[in-house]
């Protein structure tokens, strides 16, 4: 699985913060209910439509793909990221 968005990980510890990174023990949301799907490499959880915009032009500026995630309860693996490396954007928060 590539690593695209984690080789990155410094600068979204820097806009939402290191404790809202998660880039180990991700399969909550890394993976579908079915277990059918899964992928991503980082799930990022911002707070403020700052963050969220701040997460998206780094992104978009460093062709990071990205996931937005709400609850990640579908079935046919859309919240999830692929074996590209992705950067989930949950919403948890």
């Amino acid at each position: 699985m590539y690593s695209i968005a984690a080789s990155h990980k410094s600068v979204f510890e820097r806009i939402v913060g290191k404790e809202h990174v998660l880039s180990t023990d991700m399969s909550n949301y890394t993976t579908d209910w079915t277990m059918s799907y899964f992928g991503g490499s980082l799930v990022c959880f911002p707070k403020t439509t700052d963050e969220v915009s701040r997460v998206l032009k780094y992104c978009n500026e460093n062709k990071i793909g990205v996931v937005p995630q709400g609850g990640n309860t579908g079935l046919v693996g859309g919240a999830v990221g692929t074996e590209r490396g992705e950067l989930i954007l949950s919403t948890k928060r």
